[in-house]
């Protein structure tokens, strides 16, 4: 049966498979890339728990984290959705993460932007939302580039965020890459 989910034009996105354990099991090790993180860096039995429960919210909710591969072949991170409830508001996330090679060449733009209007094409949401440490610039220009403004701070599993949000009815028509 064919899922659509976001493209893009450098990026695939798909389900993670058990294969990918290696990869973000690396990735989840490194603690610069994990330094913003909710509960920073992962061993290999919480990141085993990580790809389990990306499983179990496409079962439930038929969105998740994809993983993001070149197209022309290798895994770089994932980005997708996740759902959470905040200060007693359904919302959905735009989340992102990327291995360290992968920094600096405009991958989580253009995944972000993907998912942002993959969604809004998709579902009948009243805006997305990213969750940002405060210190995680790299990120805040992410949410800024496609089209998303600080909403508030907010507190997600005892961590001080700042919400990023973006309206539907007020999204650009493109990307700004």
């Amino acid at each position: 049966m064919f899922v659509p989910l976001p493209t893009s034009d450098r990026l695939q996105f798909r389900l993670f498979q058990e294969a990918d354990l290696p990869f973000l099991a690396s990735m989840f090790a490194d603690e610069r890339v994990m330094q913003f993180f909710i509960g920073g860096t992962r061993d290999l039995v919480q990141t085993r728990r990580w790809l389990a429960k990306r499983q179990d919210q496409w079962n439930r909710f038929g969105r998740t984290l994809y993983a993001l591969e070149k197209k022309e072949g290798g895994l770089v991170g994932y980005c997708g959705f996740i759902r959470w409830e905040i200060d007693g508001v359904a919302e959905t996330e735009i989340a992102y993460g990327l291995a360290r090679e992968a920094w600096g060449r405009g991958y989580a733009v253009e995944a972000a932007v993907a998912c942002r209007d993959f969604a809004f094409a998709r579902w009948t949401l009243a805006r997305l939302i990213a969750l940002i440490h405060p210190e995680n610039t790299a990120s805040s220009k992410v949410a800024r580039r496609i089209g998303m403004v600080l909403d508030r701070r907010c507190r997600v599993k005892g961590v001080s965020v700042d919400l990023y949000a973006i309206d539907c009815a007020g999204r650009p028509e493109g990307g700004t890459e």
